[in-house]
């Protein structure tokens, strides 16, 4: 990659880092004032957005969004619309970045490594593909209120995203496995990072293969628990690390070859 294009990943990888964390934090406001005590649901899990994702049967979507006819299922209907139509620009965001960290296992050494950038941007652009669909089916049922057919297919969307986006995971812990060590506190930190996203992405794929199981639903909530600050506190700063040390390096080489002009034109 020419040297001037390296900004161009990395100014991408911050604007999608920031892009998650601010749409995230606008959808959870949204969750908190309309269920400020979480949801109740048979398959234990408490946030009502993943609820709604996971949801089996009409009866369970009547107790997370609440009669369309009270204040209340008003109110819940309301933020659930919104949530989804935030979570849009959110699904934008983390495609966008591990398009970048796949891109950023292409460009290194190693036909592992390129392997495993170009699953990662496949699997990832799958995934955002279901997950718009889940929004839009979720979108229905707030809409049509009792008139809604039947959730199954809400369901399917949202274990085939957090299947693929799991997949994911473990695959970036295998490049972050690998990481050489001829320096250990950037190997030692690449492990840990690696270590929390294998357990992460194996946890959840767990949930989603055991899906008709009661506990699946709160294996996969538990898995995302710890993939996100695993993500935001140890892969994107990994990420942005790499990124630029790269542009350090076209920046030594191209002044290399600047002052290599100015000898021989002396």
């Amino acid at each position: 990659m020419k040297p001037g294009m390296r900004k161009l990943p990395l100014v991408m990888a911050v604007a999608s880092a920031a892009g998650l964390l601010c749409f995230a934090l606008l959808m959870e406001r949204q969750a908190r004032s309309a269920w400020p005590c979480g949801v109740d649901v048979p398959s234990r899990v408490t946030k009502p957005n993943l609820a709604i994702e996971l949801v089996r049967l009409h009866a369970d979507v009547a107790k997370i969004l609440g009669d369309p006819g009270t204040p209340e299922g008003i109110l819940r209907r309301r933020a659930m619309g919104t949530i989804q139509y935030l979570d849009m620009p959110f699904i934008a965001c983390y495609i966008c970045l591990f398009i970048v960290i796949g891109l950023t296992l292409t460009l290194t050494p190693g036909q592992l490594d390129h392997l495993l950038g170009y699953v990662t941007i496949v699997l990832i652009a799958l995934a955002g593909l279901f997950d718009f669909l889940e929004d839009w089916s979720i979108l229905q049922i707030v809409k049509l209120g009792s008139a809604a057919p039947e959730p199954g297919p809400i369901r399917a969307f949202a274990l085939c995203k957090w299947g693929l986006f799991f997949l994911t995971l473990v695959l970036l812990s295998i490049w972050l496995l690998r990481w050489p060590r001829d320096q250990f506190q950037y190997w030692l930190f690449a492990v840990i990072t690696g270590v929390g996203l294998l357990v992460a992405g194996m946890w959840g794929l767990t949930g989603v293969l055991i899906s008709e199981r009661a506990t699946s639903d709160l294996a996969i909530e538990m898995a995302i628990t710890l993939a996100a600050p695993v993500i935001a506190l140890l892969l994107v700063p990994r990420v942005l690390y790499v990124l630029s040390r790269d542009r350090a390096v076209d920046s030594k080489e191209c002044e290399g070859v600047h002052d290599t002009r100015r000898d021989h034109r002396a």
